[in-house]
């Protein structure tokens, strides 16, 4: 994927500017467009993402190649699945982020779910796989990406960051 070229607009979105929209990954989730890409020329995407229904339906194992994915719950909750975490429930309040290539899958939410969700870049590759334990992609054209999200360098605690000079 090509880097997004560096652009920086004002953005100041109001909601009733921005309706929600059906299209998107997921049949029964809405998504409202923040215009973040736009403004930003790829690096980083924003919506505001709601339910359509209360679920017990599966958005299938998964993981995203994107540099950082950040959820914050605006209201109702989910439970989720992710590898080297076991299920999580996000409620009204709580903050996620994971890494690239760690599969999940969210498997129940409430009818009132709302999630605001940040990435960089905007886009980013989803990737379907066999199960939070054994993450081989579904599709073999995926399986090269897949090793590289697993390799990507992690965040590394404060304590052995090389500090920078200002900071000596």
């Amino acid at each position: 994927m090509a880097k997004p070229k560096r652009i920086a607009k004002f953005l100041a979105q109001h909601a009733q500017d921005a309706p929600f929209s059906r299209k998107g990954l997921r049949a029964f989730f809405e998504y409202r467009d923040l215009g973040i890409a736009d403004a930003t020329g790829g690096r980083y995407g924003g919506y505001v993402v709601r339910a359509i229904r209360s679920g017990h339906e599966s958005t299938g194992t998964h993981f995203h190649a994107p540099d950082a994915q950040i959820i914050y719950i605006l209201k109702g909750w989910l439970k989720a699945e992710y590898g080297g975490q076991g299920v999580v429930r996000l409620e009204a309040g709580s903050c996620l982020h994971n890494p690239p290539g760690n599969a999940h899958n969210v498997f129940e939410f409430s009818d009132d779910l709302e999630f605001l969700e940040i990435t960089a870049p905007a886009e980013y590759p989803t990737v379907d796989v066999e199960s939070v334990r054994n993450p081989v992609p579904l599709d073999p054209r995926f399986r090269r990406a897949a090793k590289r999200a697993a390799a990507a360098p992690r965040h590394r605690p404060a304590a052995s960051r090389p500090r920078s000079a200002s900071a000596r």
